[in-house]
């Protein structure tokens, strides 16, 4: 492993040593580096991959496989990190420096977690070297306009006196991005255009057909798809044409050519949630007794199943005596109560040594919820008032995001004067 560390790293980490042991205890400078070589080696990997229009890789597949060894990677970094406290060994930070340890665990855990989606850039790169962004939206285009020849929902076609052709559809809908038009009738100026459409489409057909499908298809011939319906009013499914590994490549060729963009906002979402999550529990647990921080973990995790049947019986209890929208004011009295309670135990602790063994406790608890107590509390809302608030609405986001990153900037402020008297750090110089 030090044979891949070049010089410039070595002499780096020498000075970090020297001059921000804070920043060097995080080792952020050596996981953005086997990051970048890591990254690159992915790039490569999903470039050289064979790419074909009938013949696409599921790459979101190999991002899920690849968080295996990134995970593995993540716990190996953890370790390293939790060998030493700073704050023991060195004496109490300033907040200026509490920042450049918080900075440097969530660049860390963000650069692990995304490096998975190195894989998307390799094959934004080959698809694009498979086909361009205009000719693939015509492929689209093309595979919509033909495919209403090769399904159930005809309903009637018409040839009319100047040439023009009619074709009525029951709740035609475009196959691709899955645009619901409803009943519909379409013309057409001519029999030529309607050949040439079904000609198109046969083409794309042939094209994107999966390898197994494209062995045993049936060759389309145009003028024998019109004569079947304008001529022989046979309305019946078009057996043999198998449209649906045609859409799903399609759909997956749009999705790579399109990298980044094409991964749901809710998944960004995720990893920075959970980003920020992951830094505040490895700072909680550098910061704290191992025992009061795993005792705090297990509460979290048990006490969301008493707080529900808990919160059940007195709904119900209030319920008989009140009933109606009476239920949503004890609900809040219930959830603000429990939280006033941890509050109390945190900063009422510090001075009353009644609560000394619950103080770290209750501190850990209080500073990890605070990231997801207003998620609560709008769910809560939403239960009671009939109101919409979903995972992907903007302002829920907005809010969500808001109050991870104002937890995790007020942790040096708020917090970490509870963790110096959890520890009885040295008083700072």
């Amino acid at each position: 492993m030090k044979r891949l560390i070049p010089n410039f790293l070595r002499n780096l980490d020498k000075k970090l040593l020297l001059t921000q042991p804070e920043i060097w205890l995080s080792k952020v400078h050596y996981v953005l580096f086997f990051s970048i070589l890591s990254s690159i080696l992915l790039v490569i990997l999903s470039f050289v991959i064979p790419v074909e229009k009938n013949d696409i890789p599921t790459y979101a597949v190999g991002v899920g496989i690849s968080y295996i060894p990134v995970l593995i990677g993540l716990a190996i970094w953890v370790s390293v990190v939790v060998r030493h406290n700073i704050d023991k060994e060195f004496g109490d930070l300033s907040i200026l420096k509490e920042y450049k340890v918080i900075l440097s665990y969530f660049i860390s855990i963000v650069v692990i977690l995304l490096l998975p989606f190195s894989i998307w850039i390799g094959a934004e790169l080959k698809a694009d070297t498979l086909i361009s962004d205009e000719e693939l939206a015509q492929d689209i285009v093309d595979y919509d306009k033909g495919s209403v020849f090769f399904n159930a929902s005809i309903t009637y076609t018409e040839q009319l006196g100047d040439g023009t052709c009619e074709l009525g559809l029951k709740n035609h809908y475009n196959s691709i991005d899955e645009h619901f038009y409803g009943d519909t009738v379409l013309t057409y100026s001519s029999k030529a255009e309607v050949l040439e459409i079904i000609g198109v489409f046969a083409k794309i057909y042939e094209n994107y057909s999966d390898k197994d499908v494209y062995q045993n298809r049936i060759i389309i011939n145009p003028e024998e798809v019109f004569n079947r319906y304008f001529v022989n009013k046979n309305y019946s499914t078009y057996q043999g044409i198998s449209r649906y590994t045609v859409r799903r490549n399609l759909i997956k060729l749009r999705e790579v050519k399109q990298g980044f963009s094409a991964i749901e906002s809710g998944l960004w979402m995720f990893l920075c949630i959970a980003s920020i999550i992951a830094t505040l529990l490895l700072y909680a647990f550098k910061n704290s007794r191992k025992v009061d921080f795993l005792i705090a973990i297990i509460t979290m995790a048990l006490v969301p199943i008493f707080y529900g049947v808990i919160t059940l019986l007195l709904l119900g209890v209030f319920k008989v005596f009140g009933g109606g929208k009476t239920d949503e004011i004890y609900f809040l009295i219930t959830i603000t109560a429990i939280w006033l309670y941890f509050l109390g135990l945190v900063f009422i602790g510090r001075w009353a040594s009644v609560y000394k063994k619950l103080y770290g406790v209750a501190a850990i608890i209080f500073h990890l919820s605070s990231v997801v107590f207003p998620a609560v509390f709008l769910i809560m809302i939403n239960e009671t008032r009939d109101y919409s608030i979903r995972w992907n609405d903007d302002v829920y986001v907005i809010f969500f995001i808001v109050n991870a990153i104002l937890t995790l900037l007020l942790t040096p402020v708020l917090f970490k004067w509870v963790y110096r008297h959890l520890l009885s750090l040295p008083t700072k110089k």
